[in-house]
């Protein structure tokens, strides 16, 4: 019984890897990436982790001011998952921009790791993905904009070579 499941479950890694047959073209009419906005949202802020040894914290980092807000939400976006596209494994996020409405309310977090270049939105529901689709950064926007915030973004990350 083991030997069939293992079988299996190589057969579909192997579709899974290969793309079990070539895709078509996506349709000329369908955008290729999707902008990520909040409107309802009144002000964001930078949260990060806190990096003293065995802290769990975070520490709240500075409000953006609008042209900040536009520039977040340019590097975000909703793309098309294209043949070939590699997902990290990883997802330990140390950047958490929180959004919140005009009475403080927290209404959406976009969380940024950069160690692994992934980005996720919490609720999300505002977004509705496809089956097809993946949210995606900009990583050298998104890296240019915390670090003028004054904030590494080389928390808790293994050492890395410059490009």
């Amino acid at each position: 019984m083991l030997g069939i499941t293992c079988r299996l479950l190589l057969a579909f890694m192997i579709c899974l890897v290969a793309g079990c047959g070539q895709p078509g073209p996506p349709p000329v009419s369908a955008p290729t990436e999707r902008p990520v906005t909040f409107p309802k949202a009144a002000s964001v802020q930078l949260f990060y982790a806190d990096t003293t040894k065995g802290s769990d914290r975070e520490l709240a980092g500075p409000k953006l001011t609008d042209s900040q807000q536009v520039r977040l939400e340019s590097a975000v976006h909703i793309q098309k998952i294209r043949p070939g596209d590699a997902f990290a494994l990883c997802f330990i996020p140390h950047h958490f921009f929180r959004y919140f409405d005009k009475a403080g309310r927290e209404i959406e977090t976009i969380s940024v790791c950069f160690c692994c270049a992934g980005v996720r939105v919490r609720q999300a529901a505002s977004l509705k993905l496809g089956t097809d689709e993946l949210l995606a950064m900009n990583y050298k926007d998104m890296e240019r904009l915390v670090e003028e915030l004054g904030v590494s973004t080389l928390i808790n990350c293994p050492p890395r070579s410059k490009d």
